[in-house]
């Protein structure tokens, strides 16, 4: 029997959940950050300040910008990687219920990203772990976070031509799934010029409406996706039959499913004329990650998704 990967009962909604303004190291006043989001359709944004919580705002449509939701939002970092120093993890607070953020210091010059998922989590917000491979980290260091709800597979300003080419942490999710290890993918700008780090990387998220509670609560069940621009339009998967059936946008032309088993039939597949390609497992399968790619190279990534159990 199929069932489908996403509950697509609510409204699909589009936001960023990582960037900067001039609270911290941004470019922009939070007022034109959040501006440049509007103009370029989005429904939400988190906004990211290094150490600096952001409240809530509902603004209200003005002229043809529709209601727009900006997200309580912060950043706390740790670490430096210098030699004999602390690994460094970047961890993104998002929709918490109270702005008093005070991770515990143990010692050392940062707070330990144990502590920093604990205030998270404890003022009633959601940890993300932000650029793993911008960051060098250590694949093995995924259990010093536990208790995130995902972690960005791309980073735009981790890219060039801000930064060498670590945008791209996927490689991590497969490191991690083959370890039986399954983490959510959010996709996010972590703009900071507003120069072409902008409306680039986001997450498609389907919830009852525009608000933090019912953002918050899709974002804690994983129902969303990360993109750049191309759609999954359906996700069915067939347990008994070991397959996954997707619908992509017309645009996508390629769809790449990775997982352990280096040998699958089906990594490289392309969509036929209605969009439509079928993944089926294979016994040595545990989990499968989905990427699919348009025909302007922009991506949208699903979570790994586990095969056993």
């Amino acid at each position: 029997m199929k069932q489908s990967l996403f509950d697509t009962t609510g409204t699909w909604y589009r936001g960023n959940l990582h960037m900067h303004t001039t609270r911290s190291d941004g470019a922009l006043s939070p007022e034109d950050a959040i501006l440049q989001y509007r103009k370029a359709g989005y429904d939400f944004v988190a906004l990211t300040d290094h150490r600096k919580p952001c409240k809530e705002q509902h603004l209200e449509a003005r002229g043809e910008l529709p209601p727009f939701l900006v997200l309580p939002g912060v950043e706390w970092d740790t670490g430096n990687n210098y030699p004999g120093g602390e690994k460094v993890f970047h961890i993104l607070g998002i929709g918490m219920e109270r702005d008093d953020i005070r991770p515990a210091y143990t010692g050392i010059q940062t707070p330990p990203p144990e502590e920093i998922v604990k205030a998270i989590r404890e003022a009633g917000g959601l940890a993300f772990l932000a650029h793993p491979s911008w960051s060098v980290m250590d694949p093995e260091d995924i259990h010093r976070v536990k208790g995130v709800s995902g972690v960005e597979i791309y980073n735009t300003i981790s890219g060039t031509p801000w930064n060498v080419r670590r945008a791209d942490s996927s490689q991590y999710f497969d490191i991690w799934g083959a370890s039986g290890i399954l983490p959510r993918a959010i996709a996010t700008d972590d703009a900071h010029q507003y120069n072409g780090d902008q409306c680039v990387s986001f997450i498609y998220v389907n919830a009852k409406d525009l608000t933090t509670e019912s953002i918050r609560r899709s974002l804690a069940m994983g129902n969303f996706y990360a993109s750049q621009g191309p759609r999954f339009e359906e996700v069915l998967l067939d347990e008994e039959n070991g397959t996954i059936d997707l619908t992509v946008s017309k645009d996508v032309r390629m769809v790449l499913f990775y997982n352990n088993y280096s040998w699958s039939r089906d990594h490289v597949s392309y969509p036929d004329e209605n969009g439509h390609v079928t993944f089926h497992r294979e016994s040595e399968e545990t989990f499968v990650r989905v990427e699919a790619i348009d025909k302007n190279g922009r991506m949208a990534w699903l979570s790994p998704m586990d095969l056993v159990n």
